[in-house]
């Protein structure tokens, strides 16, 4: 008899996580992570391993720049043109750089709702930056851009952020 209660107890505990879990996940709203790379290094960095250390350490000054107020009103204008409007705290928390380890490549990624915004917030972002950043820090390198990244490329994130919250 007191297995029969401890299996039942078992079913009603799982149905219950079953359907917990379910609720959990069918509000999450679709989140979208688009990223693009560039490469921010002297052209003389080649070969010269003292350089190539100098501009790496240098990349975390250089980072510290892309959300001054110059570039996050850039990309807000241009985003707005093409009627993205957010305001400049969304865009600051919706982008994050991350430099390559041991390299000169820096990923900028930016989350969104949707597939074309992240897309779009990332070559926008990127682009600017490579623009405005030169001209508020002396001897900044001009970043070279990799391919731009297209909504197709965007990653779904949604799931995994909802597994991070049960978990």
């Amino acid at each position: 008899m007191g297995m029969i209660k401890w299996g039942v107890c078992l079913v009603v505990c799982s149905v219950i996580g079953a359907a917990s879990l379910w609720l959990a996940t069918r509000n999450v709203p679709d989140s979208y992570v688009a990223t693009r790379q560039m490469y921010i290094g002297n052209k003389q960095t080649t070969g010269d391993i003292g350089r190539f250390n100098a501009d790496s350490l240098l990349i975390k000054s250089y980072l510290k720049a892309a959300k001054d107020s110059k570039i996050v009103d850039e990309v807000q204008g241009r985003l707005a043109k093409r009627g993205a409007h957010l305001s400049r705290q969304q865009l600051r928390e919706m982008v994050t750089f991350e430099q390559d380890l041991n390299t000169l490549i820096v990923d900028l990624s930016a989350k969104a709702e949707t597939a074309e915004l992240a897309a779009s917030l990332t070559n926008t972002y990127v682009e600017v930056f490579a623009e405005v950043a030169p001209t508020l820090m002396a001897d900044m390198p001009h970043p070279e851009l990799l391919s731009a990244t297209r909504p197709s490329e965007a990653k779904n994130v949604a799931l995994y952020e909802t597994k991070k919250v049960l978990v």
